[in-house]
């Protein structure tokens, strides 16, 4: 679980710098890339965390995945990445954006879990009871409004120890 959680911070680091790269590019090109580039680390380390949480767990009788069912359920997470990463482009992401960009990461967690979950081979049957199903889909949401929160609120605090770890320093004006 730990490493699980190692690397959805590590990717969501790497993707919050990569975006902010993004924001500070003067060539169409370099944007287009930088997107690119920062939708695949976000995309990517959704799906890993996930998987690697899915491997993690130890159910009876044991549980194969079917693999073309696996990678496609990569396809909700990178989806969704590149749809926030697109909707935070611009100078200063606006409060909306950051809210929209969070919820459109929570929902593309959401599908990917429940379609890797569906690339389960197991005998017997799963079952989703309403309540809970809303509270993970709640949790998800809220956890990742919080974490685009969190990384503009590191992004624009004047920290002069603050590195390229987590959040890069806001653009300079010209």
């Amino acid at each position: 679980m730990a490493l699980s959680l190692a690397v959805a911070f590590t990717s969501s680091c790497a993707a919050f710098y990569i975006a902010q790269t993004n924001r500070q590019a003067s060539s169409p090109r370099h944007r287009h890339l930088a997107l690119l580039c920062a939708s695949l680390v976000l995309g990517l380390g959704i799906w890993a965390m996930h998987f690697i949480g899915m491997l993690a767990m130890k159910l009876h009788p044991p549980v194969s995945y079917n693999l073309q069912w696996t990678a496609l359920s990569i396809l909700p997470g990178l989806g969704a990445a590149w749809l926030a990463m697109w909707s935070l482009q611009g100078p200063r992401p606006t409060n909306a954006r950051l809210v929209t960009s969070g919820c459109l990461v929570g929902l593309g967690i959401a599908a990917m879990h429940y379609s890797g979950i569906a690339a389960m081979d197991l005998p017997g049957h799963l079952q989703f009871g309403g309540p809970l199903f809303l509270l993970s889909l709640l949790t998800r949401l809220v956890f990742s409004v919080a974490a685009f929160a969190l990384h503009r609120r590191l992004r624009t605090q004047a920290l002069p120890t603050r590195g390229p770890w987590c959040c890069a320093p806001p653009p300079q004006p010209c």
